[in-house]
């Protein structure tokens, strides 16, 4: 039978946890909650921490606020037109070019009523003028008749027959002031409120009719529908707005410090009320589930060990001295250490009665 052979290497190291985690809040605020000590065992998915969230809630009801807001917006633009805003926008055009048919009618007159101050009666006005006149003579004639027949009675200007005399002079002399009528001299504040009658009828006019092209304007891009851009930029603020959410949730969730795996505290840096910092760790989680041991090879002896090799280590702080455990790495770069070139040989120890300590 064949013995085992046994090769003694000489090298120094340390006991290391499998794992410890720095962790840090990812968003910024001040401590809210503090739920553990250093010390304490904890699970994979427990909190351990939290910052104020009040700011971080508001901005994510914003956030989803603004979303349901772009949405409805980008909605509204690929919906096809509303029947009832087609014929409001068609009732738009039929009533703006009503004003501009009025805001014509408005300016014409002004421009007539401007005209009539320097010129008199038309021919035809002149011809019914006089046969007006010639009217109002014949009922002059007649009504002095009638009253030269009871002019000697008593209380004569009494009779109906004075009352239509005195009518009928009236009537006679406004006929012979319109057929004697003449253009009178036009004066200076008459010629400029006619100019100015038609400046503003002729502005009224253009607005009436810019008026018309914007009714227009509207009615067309209604049963035309969007334009592509118009489209383009409401799909990107939905998107833009879907993240600004997702930015808000994932610095709410940021706002929790959770165990990513199990562990024990050994270390616990802030406090309530106190901004976090992330310039150091807020709490370190460490591994205890199972340790290794980091120890430093010389290139000499580096030779005799190899990966999956059971060892036997030498660890003062435990009774018996020595312990068990198998190479799972070694480091392919050399570090120089106080002159002396040396491998990192990492070994993961047996189970041992007495539990290990990190050091």
């Amino acid at each position: 039978n064949r013995g085992e052979i046994a090769s003694t290497v000489s090298a120094t190291g340390s006991i290391e946890p499998n794992e410890e985690l720095s962790l840090v809040f990812r968003s910024v605020g001040t401590v809210d909650d503090v739920l553990i000590d250093v010390g304490q065992p904890v699970e994979a998915g427990q909190l351990l921490a939290q910052l104020d969230t009040t700011d971080l809630t508001l901005a994510l009801a914003n956030a989803r606020v603004a979303g349901e807001i772009s949405a409805a917006q980008l909605a509204k633009l690929e919906a096809p037109p509303d029947p009832m805003d087609v014929a409001a926008a068609q009732a738009a055009v039929e009533v703006a070019q009503a004003g501009v048919a009025s805001a014509e009618a408005a300016l014409a007159s002004a421009q007539a009523g401007y005209s009539d101050l320097f010129s008199g009666p038309t021919d035809a006005q002149q011809v019914i003028n006089e046969a007006q006149l010639r009217q109002a003579e014949i009922a002059l004639s007649q009504a002095q008749q009638a009253y030269n027949k009871i002019k000697d009675q008593p209380d004569a200007g009494m009779f109906p027959q004075a009352q239509q005399l005195q009518q009928a002079t009236v009537n006679y002399e406004v006929a012979k002031a319109q057929v004697g009528k003449t253009v009178e001299p036009v004066t200076e504040a008459r010629r400029v409120q006619g100019l100015n009658q038609i400046a503003q009828a002729q502005s009224a006019l253009r607005q009436a009719q810019a008026q018309v092209v914007n009714a227009r304007n509207n009615l067309d891009n209604l049963l035309e529908g969007p334009k592509e851009e118009d489209l383009i930029i409401a799909r990107a603020q939905v998107k833009q707005a879907q993240l600004n959410q997702l930015q808000a949730e994932n610095a709410l969730t940021n706002a929790r410090l959770v165990a990513p795996i199990d562990g024990v505290i050994s270390q616990v840096n802030i406090k309530n009320g106190e901004v976090a910092n992330n310039a150091r760790p807020a709490v370190v989680l460490t591994d205890l589930s199972q340790f290794r041991m980091k120890v430093l090879v010389d290139e000499i002896d580096v030779r005799q060990v190899t990966v999956g090799q059971p060892v036997r280590l030498s660890v003062d702080a435990l009774p018996g001295g020595e312990i068990t455990g198998l190479v799972t790495e070694i480091s392919p770069t050399a570090s120089n250490v106080n002159g002396v070139v040396a491998y990192e040989v990492t070994v993961v120890p047996d189970e041992t009665a007495e539990p290990l300590r990190a050091g």
